[in-house]
C-alpha cells in the first residue's frame, strides 16, 4: 500500500474519533447500528482493533450486489428460514480473523494472497454471532429485525453464490473497515430485503379503483390488438457464441461435452422468432431447477457482441408464465 493510501486512511480514522467524541448523543440508525456492532464484536468478542471508515446500505437484484464485493476471501451462504442470505469477507479481514484467534493479535502489514480453507472460513463466524447478537439490540424500533443468520456451506466464488440465491431482492449491508495504517479489510452482509405490505394493508388513497365492465352485452368480442396478445410466441436464449471445426461438429454424438468459456451464465441474450434480442438476463436457480432472471433496461443489440441465433430459428416449447421477471425455466441441463 502506497504512502499515499495511507494517509488518506489515517486522516479518514482522525475523522472518525473526533467526529464520535463531538457527538455524545447521535440518533440510532441502521447504518450506526451495523458499524457500532462491528466495531464492538471485533473488539469485545475477539480483541480485534478496527475503525469502520464507511458503511454502505443498498438495494437491489443480488448479481448487482455481489459484482462489488471482494472474490478472493471467504464467501458464506447463510439460511434465514425463509430465503437464503450470505457473509462476504475480504482476504485481508479473513486474515486478521485467523490472525487474532490463533496469534493472539493482527498483523500490521497487509496479508499475501493465499488460498483459503474450511478452517478460515469458521474463523469468520465468531465475527457474524457478534455482530447479529448486537444488531438485535441496537437497530431502532422503526427499522426491520436482522432474521436469524444460520451458516450452511462455504461458496467457492460470487458467481456461484449468485446462482445459489437466486431471484428476489436483496439489502447489501458493507463496512469498509482499517486495521491500521496500512491495512483495510471489508465485512459485508447480503439479506434478503423486507417484502412490500400486500395491497389489502395499504392505506385506501393508494389502492386504485376497480375499473368498471364494459357495458356490452353477450356480443362484446375481444379487439383485434386484445386477439394479438394471446398469441403465443416462441423465445430462444443463447449464452454465447463457441467455434467448432466442421469435423469435430460432424462427429458429435449424444454425451460428447462442448466446453464453454467462463462467466458465460452471467449474461445470456433473448432472441425472437426473427432473430431480434428482446431482453438480456442472467441464468439462476430457482426450485432445483435453472431459469433466466430478465434485467431492467434496453437489450444489447445483437452488434455489441451478442451470439447471433440460428438462420432458421427451430420450433421451441412455449414456455409457461412465471412471476418475478422469470420467463420459464426447466430441469438441469444433462
Amino acid at each position: 500500500m502506497g504512502m499515499e493510501q495511507t494517509a488518506k486512511n489515517s486522516a479518514l480514522q482522525r475523522k472518525l474519533r473526533a467526529g464520535r467524541a463531538g457527538q455524545a448523543v447521535q440518533a440510532m440508525t441502521p447504518a450506526r447500528a451495523f458499524r457500532l456492532s462491528t466495531e464492538r464484536a471485533a473488539a469485545q468478542d475477539l480483541g480485534l482493533r478496527l475503525d469502520v471508515l464507511e458503511v454502505e446500505l443498498r438495494q437491489g437484484p443480488v448479481e448487482e450486489l455481489g459484482a462489488d464485493l471482494a472474490d478472493d476471501g471467504v464467501i458464506l451462504l447463510l439460511h434465514t428460514g425463509v430465503a437464503p442470505a450470505a457473509l462476504v469477507c475480504d482476504l485481508q479481514m479473513v486474515s486478521a480473523l485467523v490472525e487474532v484467534q490463533t496469534l493472539g493479535q493482527a498483523q500490521a502489514r497487509p496479508a499475501a494472497p493465499r488460498v483459503l480453507t474450511a478452517t478460515d472460513a469458521a474463523l469468520t463466524q465468531p465475527l457474524l454471532a457478534g455482530v447479529s447478537r448486537r444488531m438485535a439490540g441496537l437497530l431502532p424500533a422503526d427499522a426491520a429485525a436482522l432474521p436469524p443468520l444460520t451458516p450452511v456451506k462455504r461458496m467457492p466464488d460470487m458467481r456461484a453464490l449468485v446462482l445459489e440465491m437466486g431471484t428476489g431482492g436483496y439489502q447489501l449491508w458493507r463496512c469498509s473497515c482499517a486495521l491500521g495504517h496500512e491495512r483495510c479489510a471489508e465485512f459485508a452482509l447480503l439479506l434478503p430485503a423486507a417484502e412490500p405490505p400486500a395491497a389489502a394493508q395499504l392505506p385506501d388513497r393508494t389502492q386504485a379503483a376497480p375499473t368498471p365492465a364494459p357495458a356490452c352485452g353477450a356480443s362484446c368480442a375481444p379487439t383485434t390488438g386484445q386477439g394479438l396478445l394471446d398469441v403465443p410466441v416462441s423465445l430462444g436464449v443463447a449464452l454465447c457464441r463457441v467455434p467448432v471445426p466442421l469435423g469435430q461438429l460432424r462427429a458429435l454424438a449424444l454425451g460428447d461435452v462442448v466446453a464453454l468459456p467462463p462467466g458465460v451464465l452471467g449474461q445470456a441474450w433473448v432472441y425472437s422468432d426473427t432473430g431480434q434480442v428482446v431482453a438480456t438476463g442472467t441464468l439462476v436457480r430457482m426450485d432445483g431447477t435453472r431459469a433466466l432472471r430478465l434485467h431492467a433496461g434496453a437489450p444489447t443489440p445483437a452488434s455489441s457482441g451478442a451470439p447471433r441465433p440460428p438462420a432458421a430459428p427451430p420450433n421451441l416449447p412455449v414456455p409457461a408464465p412465471a412471476a418475478d421477471g422469470i420467463i420459464g425455466h426447466g430441469g438441469e441441463p444433462t
